[in-house]
């Protein structure tokens, strides 16, 4: 009883990786038509058809597994220099920009939901609510300042704020900028070393206050949160690489799929919270979900590995500046061999959280 309870919570989380691939799609879809490409089909999933319907030439389709979709374009991996039709025989710049168009629309996705989400309901802060007498703010900030920037970097979220604050070591100063009476007030801060834990700590802590923004404002704050998002997943796919962040903490789609899922059902079952509140929690949280995965695929369809939008973007870019191009069906080989990597790297991920 417990599975079937969680089913409705993974049937959202799957209609939420739809409406994003279908985002990502669109891009290269309307970016080709406008630049005049031909296209043979617009596909949502991957694996055998369920659904299809030809239009003016174009084959729409739904497919079987919704963990991908594709646009066709006709000719994408031939040479075409007989066929004026044939995607690779179109100028470099356009193909670029057609293969930018995923990402460039799960980007743009993903501001909008975050402008629409800070006008609705504000974005929080964190606010002082206690200072150590040990502490280097002691006597100087007071108890509801609100923080709003660690050094040269603005915060976005009241979450961000321990994330800042671990990146200076114990020797360094730094400064708070504090937002007291609608002034913001520099302050000077250094860690100190707790006796008790042997840890080095700032010496605050703090609660969340809420920043109500109208339309405008919630426009700008969306840009900053968007590129704070994207620095951060470029961050930690960096950090992935030299090591400092273990495989382990890496997730396949479908575990993805489950743990959003997990948190949802987590959410609306909170019995301590009256039930408008938690629909209104779950739709708050559907919502950042939605901005926070949309950030991500296009942060990693932008990777410069074969079979994604990178890949053949890093193509063009190089004919570009050399006015050179390698093979088209060499380049399209590469793609099929490296989508048979990552669909294979990707099955392994999943059957490693089993054990």
């Amino acid at each position: 009883m417990a599975f079937l309870s969680s089913v409705p919570f993974w049937i959202i989380a799957l209609l939420m990786l739809g409406i994003l691939i279908l985002v990502h799609e669109s891009g290269h879809f309307l970016i080709g038509r406008l630049l005049k490409f031909k296209i043979n089909e617009f596909a949502i999933g991957m694996g055998p058809k369920i659904l299809s319907k030809e239009k003016k030439g174009i084959v729409y389709s739904l497919r079987l597994i919704p963990m991908g979709g594709c646009v066709a374009f006709h000719g994408e991996d031939e040479d075409g220099e007989d066929d004026p039709e044939a995607m690779n025989n179109q100028k470099w710049y356009k193909r670029a920009l057609v293969m930018f168009a995923g990402a460039g629309f799960n980007l743009l996705f993903a501001y909008l939901v975050t402008a629409i989400l800070t006008c609705a309901i504000g974005y929080s802060l964190p606010k002082l609510e206690e200072i150590q007498p040990q502490s280097a703010l002691y006597g100087v900030a007071q108890e509801g300042d609100v923080v709003v920037a660690v050094g040269s970097e603005r915060l976005v979220s009241a979450g961000q704020l321990s994330d800042e604050l671990g990146r200076y070591g114990s020797e360094d100063t730094f400064t708070l900028t504090l937002l007291r009476n609608g002034e913001e007030r520099q302050m000077e801060a250094k860690k100190y070393r707790d006796a008790e834990t042997g840890r080095y700590l700032v010496g605050v802590s703090y609660g969340v206050e809420t920043v109500n923004q109208n339309i405008f404002q919630a426009l700008g704050y969306s840009a900053r949160y968007n590129v704070w998002m994207t620095k951060t997943m470029y961050r930690t796919l960096w950090q992935l690489v030299t090591g400092q962040v273990s495989l382990e903490n890496v997730t396949g789609p479908i575990s993805t799929i489950g743990a959003i899922g997990g948190i949802m059902q987590d959410t609306a079952q909170e019995e301590s919270v009256p039930a408008s509140e938690r629909v209104r929690a779950v739709v708050v949280m559907v919502m950042e979900l939605l901005v926070i995965i949309s950030v991500n695929l296009a942060v990693m369809n932008l990777l410069p590995i074969p079979a994604l939008d990178g890949f053949r973007l890093l193509f063009a870019l190089f004919e570009g500046i050399t006015k050179k191009h390698i093979p088209r069906k060499t380049e399209g080989m590469i793609n099929a061999i490296g989508l048979i990597v990552l669909v294979g790297a990707m099955v392994l991920l999943e059957v490693s959280k089993l054990f």
